[in-house]
């Protein structure tokens, strides 16, 4: 196994860390009241960045 096979990139640690933000978010503000830019604020980071990964809250 490589070290890339073991270490996540970048780019999956950002993903993982939405989906954390989103479960927050929806959590304490339900999903109608949960916008994109109160996920990325959850997750710290960015909206374009939350678009990136995923199109919508769908």
């Amino acid at each position: 196994m490589t070290m890339k096979d073991v270490k996540k990139t970048r780019s999956e640690l950002k993903h993982e860390a939405i989906l954390r933000g989103a479960v927050k978010a929806f959590k304490e503000f339900g999903v109608n009241d949960t916008s994109i830019y109160k996920i990325a604020e959850v997750a710290q980071v960015s909206k374009r960045t939350v678009y990136n990964h995923f199109a919508s809250k769908e």
